[in-house]
């Protein structure tokens, strides 16, 4: 559970260009579009547009996002190099079956906490890993959530409790960030807002790449596949290999 979590944060760590380049290309000009909303409703309509454009904009654009950081994890779990064009052609491929599979999966969800809550989670737990099936195993929008199901059996406590973890932590950053933005000039609260909205957004990125390393984990245990020990990471200046060259008299003497 540590190990994925782990492993989780060191590649996004590694791949901050690619994400941040998709935080920057994705979220912020969504949270400047529903800051815009919410600031021209008025206190009657504000609960309701506001409530509509974020969920439009999470299926529509969020999935995106979303299918890009699988990307971005699953090249980089199987030791592969991570270039931001490639990854997102990728994600865009698959992007109308996401769009199809959020749809489904909000319907689903949703009704099963309004029916006894806890279906509901249930099925948010069966069907965590829809995204990679359809991303990584080209599986269509019905596939997926079989797949899904399949897949995630043995894990379903797990991704419970990082689940929880997550909304407590981004809830608690969130809050913090907002308080820390008190005692600026009214004039600088939209772009403030618009900031906070958009790192905690990229921020978020962890959890799908989360998602793809569980979904790794048990396609490799069921199908009986081999996983590299380490991912990927772009080498260095320390990772140059050093070549011995006792003919030339004014090579450096560290290479």
């Amino acid at each position: 559970m540590i190990r994925l979590l782990s492993q989780s944060l060191a590649i996004f760590a590694s791949n901050l260009p690619a994400l941040l380049g998709i935080a920057l290309l994705i979220y912020l000009p969504v949270n400047v579009g529903l800051n815009l909303l919410v600031d021209e409703s008025s206190a009657d309509e504000f609960d309701v547009a506001a409530f509509q454009a974020y969920g439009l904009s999470e299926v529509l654009f969020g999935s995106l996002a979303a299918g890009f950081a699988t990307v971005v994890a699953a090249r980089s779990r199987m030791a592969e190099p991570v270039r931001f064009l490639p990854a997102l052609g990728q994600a865009m491929r698959h992007w109308p079956a996401m769009v199809g599979a959020t749809i489904l999966f909000n319907i689903g969800v949703t009704l099963g906490l309004v029916a006894l809550v806890i279906p509901g989670v249930y099925l948010a737990l069966r069907w965590a890993l829809i995204y990679p099936s359809i991303v990584l195993d080209d599986a269509g929008v019905n596939h997926s959530f079989s797949r899904s199901t399949w897949l995630s059996q043995g894990y379903r406590w797990q991704i419970l409790g990082f689940a929880v973890l997550g909304l407590l932590a981004v809830s608690a950053l969130t809050m913090l960030l907002y308080l820390s933005f008190e005692w600026l000039p009214a004039d600088l609260y939209f772009p403030a807002v618009i900031a906070i909205d958009t790192l905690v957004s990229w921020l978020s990125l962890i959890w799908p790449i989360l998602l793809t390393l569980y979904f790794l984990e048990a396609r490799a245990a069921v199908e009986d596949q081999d996983l590299p020990e380490e991912p990927y990471r772009e080498p260095n200046e320390g990772d140059r290999e050093v070549v011995a060259d006792a003919d030339n008299p004014f090579r450096s003497p560290q290479y």
